[in-house]
């Protein structure tokens, strides 16, 4: 299951995400492409993005990646009160420095 678990001193936080790859995850990106994060619409999550995904246009010359916010599609999070937008900058930071920078 691709994800990121991300670090929380109260809570556990797991942010969902699907690539392009050839294993759908980060490790089959091919490193000679440029990489980019496509974000999906708010109350919605990554599968809105699909068409986006089969387009060859940006599979051929792309690595593809997007992540669903804490509370959407297939992520898993305990809900609080101290949930906004900051909080979804903060995490796709986070799950960014994880998954991408190797």
């Amino acid at each position: 299951m691709p994800s990121v678990q991300l670090p929380s001193h109260d809570d556990y936080v797991s942010i969902w995400y699907i690539t392009n790859s050839a294993y759908g995850n980060v490790g089959s990106f091919d490193p000679e492409k440029p990489t980019v994060v496509i974000l999906h619409p708010l109350f919605l999550d990554s599968s809105w993005l699909n068409k986006h995904f089969d387009d060859p246009r940006l599979c051929s010359e792309y690595n593809l990646i997007a992540f669903d916010q804490r509370t959407q599609g297939r992520s898993q999070c305990r809900p609080g009160a101290l949930h906004d937008s900051y909080v979804d900058a903060a995490d796709l930071a986070s799950a960014i420095q994880v998954r991408l920078v190797l």
